[in-house]
């Protein structure tokens, strides 16, 4: 951070307002730090569609501390993103040159999450004399314009809203797969574990997933960037044909969001009355453990392994009786248990290599890799033909956010009854025909 220099050789920090203007360039569109969904690829993309701020993920202290990968993957940069580390500031007094509030108590998380109240961050606001970032309530640009003229604060953080549409602070909506793509072009930069790609799919498609749920299965066990992708070009398939059956049917497509599931659009969380109501129901499909009709071998055992043993019948739970393991056929390591060619990890490792093989055990995927990279270029060059039929003639328009019927989640206000119903019976099928008129063109 800059600093100046001051008395005895100390440093001294660089005000809030000062630091705010000249080292963050005065910017008040925010991403906010996400547990292994801020990575560089996302903030790059982020950036793309006007963000001006960025932080690294919230990180492991611990795990930060020991572990230098786990250092080098959290903190990965490049000269275009200049993040923010993430860290916490408690106090003014205490050197604190930039506070986000984010307008909840601390019982609101889970299932009681509910809005954020903008009264509480406008009288932080009004009280300290250090840039205010206001986080919460934010699904469309117009909240956070809105945000910024009722509570005064100098920038916007958010975070859900931007997984959902990371094209958010531009104001558009864009086809949920060409964020999708665009995104997976970065990854290709800037490498992210797997798991971190996987959660951010499952954000972007999360409309889309509710009704292609064999796509859900497919982002949940691909075991690579490859496979990902592939689920990406399959859903973007599945859209393109939906677009194409809406153009003259939109009466198959009509729902409680207030865009087709195939434009980016937030997702709003039940109340907490409705997620109470909700847990009620799942607790109530939930067949109960009969302890008083167990089998004579399960007596004395704890619920836990009760359960592990009706699982699985054949678990031990005796630690003196140890598994005997087979030796590799090349060396003499233990083989794996699962592995196809009964090697060691490192002997099928070389042989799947040379001879181009898959081993499930090992979770070794070479000639899948290649099989899944020869898919995807045969079904992207059938969807560029599709696509381009469906867009040829028509004007460009990147989607929209002022949906007819939009109701704007207030700072101070209640989402209705039916709060997972943004346009209800109000978005009417002439709008969406338009919409979609619009919004079917590729994001150029």
């Amino acid at each position: 951070m800059p600093s100046q220099p001051g008395h005895n050789g100390w440093r001294k920090k660089t005000g809030g307002y000062e630091f705010w203007r000249k080292t963050l360039n005065s910017a008040k569109y925010v991403v906010a730090p996400m547990v292994d969904q801020s990575e560089l690829a996302w903030r790059m993309l982020s950036r793309r569609y006007g963000a001006q701020l960025c932080y690294t993920p919230m990180l492991h202290a611990s795990v930060f501390n020991r572990d230098q990968h786990y250092r080098n993957e959290a903190l990965q940069s490049c000269p275009e993103d200049r993040p923010l580390p993430y860290k916490l500031d408690v106090r003014e007094q205490a050197g604190c040159q930039l506070l986000t509030v984010h307008g909840r108590t601390k019982e609101q998380k889970g299932p009681k999450t509910g809005l954020a109240n903008w009264k509480y961050i406008k009288a932080i606001r009004d009280n300290v004399k250090i840039p205010v970032f206001s986080n919460g309530n934010i699904q469309y640009l117009s909240d956070v314009t809105r945000c910024m003229q009722e509570t005064g604060v100098d920038g916007v953080m958010i975070a859900e809203g931007n997984l959902h549409n990371p094209a958010l602070f531009h104001g558009i909506d864009p086809p949920i797969w060409k964020m999708a793509e665009e995104y997976l072009e970065l990854v290709d930069l800037y490498p992210c574990p797997l798991s971190f790609v996987r959660g951010h799919l499952f954000k972007l498609f999360h409309h889309g997933l509710v009704i292609h749920s064999d796509i859900r299965c497919m982002v949940g066990t691909g075991k690579s960037l490859d496979s990902l992708k592939l689920a990406v070009l399959k859903m973007k398939e599945r859209c393109l044909n939906d677009m194409e059956k809406f153009r003259t049917c939109p009466e198959m497509f009509e729902s409680k969001l207030p865009h087709p599931y195939w434009i980016c659009q937030p997702y709003v969380r039940p109340s907490p009355e409705e997620a109470e109501e909700n847990q009620k129901k799942r607790e109530a499909t939930k067949r109960p453990l009969d302890l008083l009709n167990i089998p004579a071998d399960m007596i004395g055992m704890s619920k836990n392994k009760i359960k592990k043993k009706i699982k699985n019948p054949h678990k031990c739970f005796d630690g003196s009786k140890k598994t005997q393991y087979e030796k590799c056929e090349s060396c003499q390591n233990p083989r794996g248990k699962k592995c196809a060619f009964g090697l060691c990890k490192k002997c099928c490792k070389n042989k799947t290599k040379t001879e181009t093989l898959d081993c499930v055990g090992h979770g070794i995927y070479l000639k899948s890799k290649i099989e899944i990279q020869e898919q995807c270029d045969t079904k992207r060059k059938e969807l560029d033909l599709l696509e381009h039929r469906l867009t040829s003639g028509s004007t460009y328009n990147a989607g929209h956010q002022e949906v007819k019927g939009h109701q704007e989640v207030k700072g101070q206000g209640h989402i209705p009854d039916h709060c997972d119903n943004f346009a209800g019976k109000n978005t009417e099928k002439e709008a969406m025909t338009e919409c979609c008129e619009k919004e079917i063109t590729e994001v150029t």
